[in-house]
């Protein structure tokens, strides 16, 4: 491990945590709770991190409707009001099922790369500094969502960082360092690892509370991508980074950076032990994952637990869910025929019904009150067809590619040797099993974060 640090433990009380929860991007002072495990006990930056949340405490902290809901009054409100009042619907969230497993795996990924990190003093021209540096090959736990646009992986990604801090102030025997647990970028449109590089450099600058260009300009004048990763690579070592959340990665022009382009990415994961973590639609695998060491860095791996879409029962969970809050004329209230047409109009994508449901409120609201259309399956349909033409067709050219990037990953491992691939999606039919019980509570649906009987994801 290196250097051996001095600090104290703070015991925690059953339930108690050890950061506020509502310090999602915030700087913290470290709080240290002694590990489980003997082999992370003296290393401050394991001891440091909060736990993960249990299933409980993701719902609590992070599933929304809308505050101060209440159906008598929202049926109640004039037209205008009503008006200002759906769009909330938007801020609606649901935990889907893998969320539980997205946090336990996050957390393992920081774990097994600090604990794989020396930590070094040196000595410089300002005094004496506080460093990490790699102690070998990296453990590789990242995390890696690539679905279909709309199915919530940026939501869920926020939902994760939302129980962590982003910078951990620790101090030593006057011997200051900040910790920067995460750094979250989003790629820019059409670009190429040197912008990429400038992106992750602006965001260190930002968790370091800069309010100008003090990294990234460094980053920027760099003659070559070689200086733009050695860079990138110091600073993560400086700033005991934890892990690198890239999303949107299909927006990356691969044509403008070559796989010799990716290789300084990968140098600095390797050089560091640095969690790379990547989200994206399907395109993004066709452009990023071209070979097995890529895939390797970055734990892709297309798990059917992201298909929550394809479980009618989860479905008319969240759609039961989401009509709790509605502003129409008369209270409405779900039939099999409506929750067949919502699913067959959004296919069961989180994003999708949140915007169908949003513009039936619009073309509601929008018609004088004597001309308002019956809420019902027809609606549903008209709705839908008005306002996502494509959407259908949409859908079906991303299963297409979701199907050929599980194959092309199977015939990989295959190749190079690995665990064994989920099957590609199937079909999805066109309407829900009519058995479902439409009063189905998140407590029954089985697989799901609300069960907590299940542990397919302990």
């Amino acid at each position: 491990m290196g250097t051996k640090l001095n600090y104290k433990y703070t015991k925690m009380k059953k339930g108690e945590r050890q950061y506020d929860i509502k310090c999602q991007g915030e700087r913290v002072d470290a709080v240290y709770v002694k590990s489980a495990n003997p082999a992370y006990n003296g290393n401050p930056f394991l001891e440091a991190i909060p736990r993960p949340r249990t299933r409980d405490e993701i719902i609590s902290d992070c599933a929304k409707g809308v505050p101060g809901y209440d159906r008598q009054t929202a049926l109640a409100m004039s037209t205008e009001d009503k008006q200002v009042m759906y769009p909330a619907l938007k801020d609606w969230r649901f935990i889907l099922p893998y969320q539980h497993k997205l946090e336990t795996q996050f957390a393992l990924g920081l774990q097994l790369s600090y604990a794989k990190r020396n930590i070094d003093i040196l000595q410089t021209s300002n005094g004496s500094v506080v460093e990490l540096s790699s102690g070998g090959s990296s453990p590789y736990e990242p995390f890696t969502l690539l679905d279909i646009s709309g199915t919530g992986k940026s939501t869920s990604i926020d939902a994760l960082l939302s129980g962590y801090p982003q910078v951990i102030q620790h101090e030593f025997d006057g011997l200051r360092i900040s910790q920067i647990l995460y750094l979250y970028a989003v790629c820019p449109p059409n670009s190429n690892m040197s912008t990429l590089f400038e992106t992750i450099a602006k965001k260190i600058d930002r968790a370091c509370g800069y309010g100008e260009e003090i990294y990234q300009k460094q980053v920027r004048k760099a003659k070559n991508l070689g200086e733009k990763a050695g860079i990138i690579t110091d600073l993560i070592n400086r700033f005991a980074i934890g892990a690198i959340v890239l999303d949107e990665i299909q927006s990356l022009d691969m044509e403008k950076s070559k796989e010799s382009s990716i290789n300084y990415l990968l140098s600095i994961v390797n050089d560091t032990g640095v969690n790379l973590c990547v989200a994206g639609t399907e395109e993004g695998y066709d452009k990023v994952f071209k070979t097995r060491k890529i895939e390797k860095r970055t734990g892709v791996d297309p798990s059917e637990e992201m298909n929550y879409y394809e479980d009618p029962k989860f479905f008319v969970a969240m759609l039961t869910d989401l009509f709790q809050y509605q502003w129409f004329d008369e209270e409405v209230s779900l039939t099999k025929d409506m929750i067949d047409m919502f699913y067959m109009k959004t296919n069961g994508i989180v994003d999708d019904m949140v915007k169908l449901f949003v513009y039936m409120h619009k073309d509601y609201l929008d018609r004088p009150a004597r001309k308002r259309p019956v809420v019902d399956a027809a609606f549903i349909k008209t709705t839908s067809e008005k306002n996502f033409p494509k959407r259908e067709a949409l859908y079906e050219n991303a299963q297409a590619a979701k199907t050929r990037n599980i194959n092309k990953l199977k015939s990989d491992r295959e190749r190079f040797g690995g665990e064994e691939l989920p099957k590609p999606p199937k079909k999805k039919k066109q309407k829900t099993d009519t058995s479902i019980d439409t009063n189905v509570s998140r407590l029954q649906i089985e697989g799901s974060i609300y069960n907590p009987e299940d542990t397919t994801n302990a």
